[in-house]
């Protein structure tokens, strides 16, 4: 299951949470008294934006014997991908208080990162590939591109760029950073190259956000049949992850329907559905944008 996880993150393979969310509830309706079931179930969940039930699972574990130094992990998780910093920050830091390794630091830093708060961040970064003793380029690839995530929001470019390509080095299929450097290369006049690279990467990955991000950039080579054919396709994906996964992808599906998509109107009622359970700035700033589309797509 954590092999499933790992992929879906890495390789953009969204397939790959839905069957780890399957056998993971299957795991529980066979050893529905295993503490370490519900924890793995709450991690699927986690994965899916399923962050009311995955609460409710760590907290069976933890009444089934998870001791709580098991569980905070994930419980910082939920923080982090539904709160401000400011809120999340408290319990990632007592986590590293006890376990300070690669990925803790890492997610420390991040969260440091999204505060603005970039000197604190760099030097976690540069912690975490300092303590870092395994042999596995995944966490290596996740810090750079999460270094490169911290640059690119300050818009240095340049440096967002070697970042990525840095984790591209260690893991070249490495999706998120595949996307964020063709993102940036196609802002500095390499629309061929960004084109190239999602060309690769839609033909590996299952997530059509990607595809709209080609079709964006496709159609600003005039190629509109071309485009309107991977827009059609990602909107038919959308759809069929929202019926087998509600709620899972809204976030991702709300910037598609206001970009390529072309539908503002979707957009803001998956804009208002991520805003419920997600409280964070770009969550509101989502909204906002939903909002203005709308009503200028509302006008006469």
């Amino acid at each position: 299951m954590e092999a499933l996880l790992t992929r879906a993150a890495l390789f953009g393979r969204l397939s790959d949470y839905l069957r780890a969310l399957q056998w993971s509830e299957r795991e529980v309706q066979l050893w529905p008294e295993l503490g370490q079931a519900h924890m793995t179930l709450a991690r699927a969940q986690i994965a899916l934006h399923r962050f009311a039930d995955a609460s409710a699972e760590i907290r069976k574990a933890e009444a089934l014997g998870v001791a709580t130094d098991r569980s905070l992990p994930l419980r910082s998780t939920i923080l982090e991908q539904t709160v401000e910093v400011e809120k999340a920050l408290p319990l990632r830091r007592q986590i590293n208080a006890n376990h300070r390794n690669t990925i803790n630091l890492g997610k420390e830093a991040a969260l440091l990162a999204r505060k603005g708060d970039i000197a604190k961040a760099s030097a976690l970064f540069d912690e975490a590939l300092r303590v870092y003793a395994d042999v596995s380029p995944f966490p290596i690839a996740w810090i750079h591109f999460e270094q490169g995530r911290m640059w690119e929001d300050i818009e240095d470019k340049g440096t967002a760029m070697a970042y990525y390509r840095a984790a591209l080095e260690r893991l070249p299929g490495h999706v998120p950073s595949i996307s964020h450097l063709a993102a940036l290369e196609a802002d500095s006049g390499q629309e061929d190259r960004a084109i190239m690279r999602l060309r690769a990467l839609t033909s590996q990955s299952d997530d059509p956000a990607y595809l709209g991000q080609l079709a964006g950039l496709i159609l600003t080579t005039g190629n509109s049949g071309e485009a309107q054919g991977l827009i059609d396709e990602a909107s038919r994906r959308f759809d069929d992850l929202e019926e087998q996964s509600p709620g899972a992808f809204t976030l991702k599906a709300a910037r598609f329907w206001m970009g390529p998509g072309g539908n503002p109107g979707k957009a803001l009622v998956l804009a208002q559905r991520n805003a419920e359970h997600r409280h964070r700035y770009e969550d509101r700033q989502l909204l906002n944008w939903a909002q203005a589309a709308a009503r200028q797509d509302a006008r006469p």
